[in-house]
């Protein structure tokens, strides 16, 4: 994603490791593929790994980034229009062209585009299949987006944008709460 779109952060570089047997070796092959290739990357290692593969981070000279917690969110079956807001998910390049605009605004002290969106996720590579977007609209105006990737029993969650003129109104609730949901009724029943 930094390569195509040219994104200013290493967010799409991430170097995921499990706590297998292999943990440690898996962590040193990672880091010697993004540094053979002069990429900068985020070592992320599971709970269970880290006293395994910490030794090993030092050895690499990596820096501790800190901890990032699981999060947990139980949706609840709430009526959207109480708040004001309605949940659509994303199925046209309109709806597309607006939810990318909404995330530049949301994301906008990283410096994104809406170039780095259309290069990065755009219509000509979004893939409902892969990804769906959903956005949480009052009246005609959207008001905040979430993306979802994968599909049956686990699902990824990306990009809660709600600009910060848009935020405590609660729209990223609304949005991330519907999108839960309608996983939920298609098989879902973990999420990250």
């Amino acid at each position: 994603a930094q390569l195509i779109g040219g994104m200013p952060a290493a967010f799409a570089n991430w170097l995921l490791v499990d706590d297998g047997p292999q943990a440690a070796r898996r962590a040193r092959e990672l880091v010697a593929a993004t540094e053979a290739r002069h990429l900068p990357g985020i070592l992320v290692v599971a709970a269970a790994a880290a006293d395994t593969v910490a030794p090993v981070a030092v050895d690499l000279g990596l820096v501790d980034a800190g901890t990032a917690p699981w999060m947990v969110c139980r949706p609840e079956r709430v009526s959207t229009v109480e708040l004001g807001f309605r949940v659509e998910r994303v199925t046209t390049d309109v709806q597309l062209q607006a939810t990318y605009a909404l995330m530049v605004d949301a994301f906008a002290s990283y410096d994104y585009t809406l170039d780095v969106w259309n290069n990065v996720f755009g219509a000509h590579v979004y893939n409902s299949s892969l990804a769906n977007l959903f956005v949480a609209y009052r009246g005609d105006e959207p008001f905040s987006a979430v993306t979802t990737t994968g599909s049956g029993e686990t699902i990824g969650i990306w990009s809660m944008a709600t600009p910060a003129a848009k935020q405590r109104q609660g729209a990223g609730r609304v949005v991330l709460e519907q999108a839960m949901l309608w996983h939920l009724d298609r098989g879902a029943t973990t999420f990250y």
